[in-house]
């Protein structure tokens, strides 16, 4: 089974560390660009419109208490399951 993996468990670390990296900073970015887009779209701000302003703010409400939320916890199942996976195939190398 090693030799179909084929990686090291420093090699695994490192990408599983690189990847929760870039996970959060794309949950950051599309924070940030939501709250952007809120602001814009607030009372004072520059494309303020009353009728669609309101929907724009709910949007990025749903993006951000909805969409990123699950986002966030199917990329912590993700990793769960691939955590189990390396359990495994440590479990057939050593038998």
């Amino acid at each position: 089974m090693a030799e179909t993996v084929n990686m090291q468990q420093k090699e695994y670390d490192s990408v599983l560390e690189k990847l929760n990296q870039i996970h959060e900073e794309e949950l950051d970015s599309a924070r940030e660009i939501a709250k952007k887009l809120q602001e814009l779209c607030a009372i004072n701000g520059d494309f303020y419109a009353e009728n669609i302003s309101k929907k724009v703010d709910t949007m990025m409400q749903y993006l951000m208490n909805k969409i990123l939320v699950t986002y966030d916890l199917e990329f912590d199942y993700t990793c769960k399951i691939i955590e189990q996976f390396e359990q495994g195939v440590e479990r057939i190398d050593t038998v």
